[in-house]
Parts: structure tokens; sequence; C-alpha cells
């Protein structure tokens, strides 16, 4: 394929919800953005079609799920939009394996226009698993890792008839086969341009009145997020975010992230403040200079950290910095109250030993304490157990924590997880890759219905208090053995199930 590219539209898919909403927000698409800078600064003429946020208010049951919805632009809107805009190129981002069918269905809209425009896809599933998406004809390329280096260079090639053979962080159909080149080289993240936000319709992102970790606060809540660093040296064998970013920690420098900052609170007026890193704190020291930063400005802003914070990174220094300069709340990322899983599955150097400690003197400046869990874990050579899952719950009950966020381990494709489950044959027949509130995995120790039965229980237990007034639930959930056989454990979890069902209906 040979063509001249001068006008790219960059494009959010819809998404595919369960019934209610649960766990959907509207957030600004950070790699997009970042994207969007490097083509403009470039000269590209460039368009941002945010399906999502521009339909955020629409959507549609699917018709062979009645539990699960769609929400954004339809099909027709999606036509005239992308029609309108003439585009050369069209990217996508594809963040999530569960939204790919979404994805499919706009490099079918892009090439029901037009058959000559170039729709390229980028994002985490794309990178996990560029082989099965370049199955789908209407998908031209796919880029691995982070884009930034790629899409240049990728346009070059198409536009001169070049050799994609010297290219790397592509993957595309070479006489019906297709060729994956992995990113060789990592973006330096203080020489590309900043998310060029001017594109996107940043008063719709605003208007939604929520974000990541979040639910909708209503008119007049204005959050935007930054990134401060790229890259995870730990290896959570659950965690897919090293195949975009890699492993190797590389930190923007602190002055350019608190100008960033202030053009935030300036030119779009924002109250609230998100960190969209996985390692804030591993270089303390400039994590520090950019709350001391945040602070001399005394913008007044709430800031929160709501992918977590590595515990062990959390010192005191760090708890009355981060207080000061607007943090409400801290968010622990703890996986597991067994150090045997954190070690030996997980391999996360979570110290459990800490925590009392840490959450007490946070606690005590006044944060609002989130700790997030991850159950049914699995390794090469183990599954976790329930006495091990009830060591989790046991630890959450007695920390002193706000909330509890508990996800079921979800093998993401490209991760060591998947691999495991696809090898020992976990995956459960109607695996989706697709949200954490529900189990995906059955193994010899457990199937799915007995996992959510379990920690069902255990969740609704941990709300409870040692006052007399939960003292019946208590004594009627307890088991002591053969809790799987439990009619008590099965009349609750009958209760709350049917609860969550008519809930979601009549929301």
């Amino acid at each position: 394929m040979v063509k001249d590219i001068k006008n790219i539209v960059l494009m959010v898919q819809p998404a595919t919800v369960p019934l209610g909403r649960y766990g959907f927000n509207i957030n600004f698409p950070m790699g997009l953005g970042y994207i969007a800078g490097v083509l403009e600064q470039a000269n590209f003429n460039v368009e941002i079609i945010d399906t999502l946020v521009e339909g955020v208010d629409q959507e549609e049951p699917l018709p062979d799920n009645p539990n699960l919805i769609t929400i954004g632009l339809n099909p027709e809107q999606i036509h005239q939009r992308i029609t309108a805009c003439k585009p050369d190129m069209v990217g996508i981002t594809s963040m999530f394996t569960g939204q790919f069918a979404n994805t499919q269905r706009l490099a079918e809209i892009v090439k029901s226009i037009d058959q000559e425009i170039v729709v390229v896809i980028g994002g985490a599933h794309a990178t996990a698993d560029p082989k099965g998406v370049l199955q789908d004809h209407n998908i031209d390329y796919v880029v691995i890792g982070e884009g930034e280096n790629v899409i240049l260079p990728l346009i070059d090639a198409i536009g001169s008839g070049g050799d994609f053979a010297n290219l790397s962080g592509i993957s595309y159909r070479h006489e019906e086969q297709v060729v994956v080149r992995p990113a060789v080289k990592m973006v330096d993240v203080n020489t590309i341009p900043l998310p060029a936000r001017h594109l996107f319709p940043m008063e719709k992102y605003f208007k939604a009145g929520e974000r990541h970790g979040i639910a909708h606060q209503g008119e007049g809540f204005r959050s935007a997020s930054v990134l401060t660093e790229r890259g995870c040296p730990f290896d959570c064998n659950f965690c897919s975010s090293y195949q975009i970013f890699g492993k190797a920690l590389r930190y923007r420098n602190a002055d350019d992230i608190l100008a960033e900052i202030d053009q935030l609170v300036t030119e779009y007026k924002i109250n609230d403040l998100y960190l969209a890193d996985d390692q804030f704190l591993a270089d303390r020291k400039r994590a520090i200079k950019i709350l001391d930063g945040i602070i001399d400005k005394n913008y007044g802003l709430h800031l929160d950290a709501p992918n977590g914070l590595s515990p062990w990174m959390i010192n005191d220094e760090v708890l009355k910095k981060m207080k000061q300069a607007g943090f409400w709340r801290l968010s622990l990322a703890i996986e597991s109250g067994n150090e045997w899983v954190l070690q030996n599955i997980i391999k996360k150097p979570v110290k459990l030993h800490l925590l009392p400690d840490l959450v007490d003197k946070a606690n005590n400046l006044g944060f609002e304490i989130n700790a997030f869990l991850v159950v049914g874990n699995v390794s090469e050579d183990a599954v976790e157990t329930f006495e091990q899952i009830q060591d989790s719950f046991d630890l959450m009950k007695k920390l002193k924590i706000h909330n509890l966020h508990v996800s079921y381990l979800s093998p993401h494709k490209g991760t060591e997880v998947y691999e495991i489950a696809l090898k020992k044959g976990y995956l459960a027949h109607s695996f989706e890759d697709t949200f954490y509130n529900r189990p995906k995995l059955e193994t010899p120790l457990w199937t799915r219905k007995q996992l959510e039965l379990f920690v069902t229980i255990q969740r609704l237990l941990c709300l409870t208090n040692d006052s007399l007034l939960f003292l019946p639930l208590r004594m009627f959930a307890s088991s002591w053995g053969g809790f799987l056989l439990n009619v008590r454990y099965k009349i609750i979890f009958g209760l709350y199930t049917m609860f969550r069902s008519l809930k979601a209906r009549f929301a």
C-alpha cells in the first residue's frame, strides 16, 4: 500500500459494559493525546472522534446478552463523523481484549467509507495480540508498545512504499503472512510533546463529571490526569502494563510536570488532578519535588493516585507532603494478605508487617484509605487456596481502611498469568477478558461459582464490625469447615445475587 497521508483521524471506540454501568467511567485518552501531539508537531491535520464521550448518554443493549450494554455513538453517527473528516488514515486505540469487537466495528465502518483509508490499531490489546488483530482485514497495521516513536516512520514508509522491514514496533501483513516487529527503543519521555488536549472535546470530559476511580460527581467536577513516568520494574504476574511501557523506569522532569499542571489549572480550570502513573514514588526525591511545587502554588486541587501506590515506597515525609499537596485518599496496591502468595505467586514485594503502622499514620493525617486485593491467583505450580484468600480478608478487617476493592484475577493476553491459564486449562469455557467483578478461571481447587460464593461472603463480612448489631450475621455466615456445602452461605449468596441483579436492572 502506497498512500500520501495528510489528514489523520484518531478514534476512541464505544464501550460494552455491564447493565447499570458497573465500573464504567469516562476518561481522557492519554495515549491518543500524546500521539496527537506528535502528529500535530509534524504538521499533519489531526481530528479526534471520541465516540464514547460524544455518545456517553446513548446506550444500546446487546442483542445476545441482555446483561450488557454498549455506550457511545451509534454506527450511523460514526459513519457521518468519519465521512465529514475525509481522513487518509484512521488510528484507533484498542486497550482491552473484551472491547476489541467494538474496535473491529469501527474499522469496518472506516473501510465501508473508503477502502483506501489506512487503518492503524494501537493499545494494550493490539500490542499483546498483533497477529490476532490482523486477522481482521479491515485493519492494515498494528503499533506495538508506545506509539510516539513509531507513527511518523510508519507514515513515511506508507507514503514512499518503503521497506517495512527496517521499522520496529509495528505488525503488518506481507504476502498474507503477519509480520511482527517488536519495539526495540523506548520513548524518551522528556522530548515528546505534551498531549494535544486542545484537539479533544475537553468540556465533554468535564461535563461527564467522573473519571478513573471516581463515580459521577455532577456539575462543577473538572478533572484531568498527568503521566509523570513510564515503566515498572516489578514482576507482578497478572500485569500487562510492561507490554506498553516496558520495565525500565523513565521519569519526566519535575519542572515540566509542574508546568503541565499549571497549564491544566489556568487553561482548563481543573479542580481535580489524578496521576496515571504506575510508580509515582519510585524516585522519592523527584516525587517530593513535584509535591513541593504543587504546595507552593496552593492551587486548592484535590489530588489522587487511583492506580494505587506501592506501600513499601511510602514513608512519613511522603505521607505528609501528599496531604499538604491535596491528596485526600491513599490507595494501597496490596493485592494479597498472604506473604507466601505475594512472594511465590504474584511476585510483588509488599511487606505486610509494615502495613498496620502505615495505615495508622495515614488515618491520623486524615486520609481516606483504599486497599486493592486480587483473588483467585495462580502460578505455574500453585493455585491460591481459600485459606490464603481468607488471610487477605482477615488482614483487611484488622487494618483501619475505608474502602476495599476486590478484583478477580483477569488473565490478560500477553501476561504470564494468561500463558499459565492457557497451558493448564484454567480458562473457563465462556472466558471473556473483560471486567473484574466475576471470576474468569476454573482450577482443581475451586470452580468459578465456588470462588465467587466464598469471596462474596467474605466481602460482606468485611463490611461488618465487632458490634453486637452484626453478631447475628457473623454467626450465621461463619463456617467451621466444609463451607461450600453449607446452606447458610448459599442463602446469603443467593440473596446478594438477586439484590445485585435488581439493582442493575432498575439503575
